[in-house]
């Protein structure tokens, strides 16, 4: 053990193993070049969608002007937070959130399961694309546009079942306008794309 010498060990240089590494990656995005155009589209999705609109959140710190735009209002810091909290609305908009959260989610399940039992119980092979069309099509429409069948049913003035309630000579709902039952109007919406 003793007579036993360290031997240096070679080393390559740096250009040398710079080059190596250059080459393999060059080598990888050669192979894997079909890979990462699949992957193109989704990543520039999350780019888009995902990154570039964290830009807005600008806003919040800012006297937003929509004639100024977002780089040209002027910067106010915290002041949006100081009034929002200011104001003593902050504990009424906090518990609306989290009650209409908890409604959407009690509903959406309930629907949800519902709608499953509902179908194991009436599976034919017959109707099977079609309660899958019926089932999956809201998923396709917008928010808005839900909002607005929503309102078109049920405006107080120009609202389908509030007309059809004045031609049967019946008194006219208030539904989305009396203070209880704002909430489950909400929710009858959000259940029907859950």
């Amino acid at each position: 053990m003793a007579d036993m010498k360290l031997q240096p060990v070679e080393r390559r240089s740096s250009a040398t193993a710079g080059g190596w590494r250059v080459r393999n990656n060059r080598r990888a995005w050669r192979r894997d070049s079909a890979l990462l155009l699949l992957a193109a589209p989704a990543l520039l999705y999350l780019f888009i969608f995902k990154y570039l609109t964290m830009f807005g959140t600008l806003i919040a710190f800012k006297r937003y002007r929509v004639a100024d735009g977002i780089l040209g209002s002027p910067w106010v810091g915290l002041d949006n937070f100081r009034f929002l909290f200011g104001t003593g609305q902050i504990w009424n908009v906090i518990r609306n959130t989290l009650l209409l959260n908890l409604l959407f989610l009690t509903c959406g399940t309930i629907v949800a399961l519902a709608v499953a039992i509902f179908i194991h119980e009436l599976y034919t092979s017959r109707f099977t694309r079609f309660y899958q069309t019926t089932l999956f099509f809201p998923q396709f429409i917008s928010w808005v546009l839900v909002s607005y069948f929503v309102y078109a049913l049920l405006s107080t003035e120009n609202g389908v079942i509030n007309q059809w309630l004045r031609t049967q000579g019946l008194t006219q709902s208030t539904g989305t306008t009396r203070r209880n039952t704002r909430r489950s109007s909400c929710c009858s919406p959000h259940s029907g794309r859950a």
